[in-house]
């Protein structure tokens, strides 16, 4: 019996995704990169994690 990991990991691989749209998580990239490597060069992220990060940058400057 597979566990989790191992059949969520085949399960990718037989499918073969080739695009994927995530949120800007290092965790699901990291992941993403380790079981879908011929998809992380392309990545879409979700329009409000994009807008929002430099925002964060410009707070954490301002607090500085």
């Amino acid at each position: 019996m597979l566990n989790k990991r191992a059949f969520f990991g085949a399960f990718l691989i037989f499918w073969g995704f080739k695009f994927l749209s995530m949120d800007m998580n290092a965790g699901y990239i990291r992941a993403a990169r380790i079981h879908l490597p011929n998809a992380v060069e392309k990545i879409a992220f979700d329009r409000f994690h994009v807008a929002k990060q430099p925002g964060e940058v410009v707070d954490k400057t301002r607090q500085n």
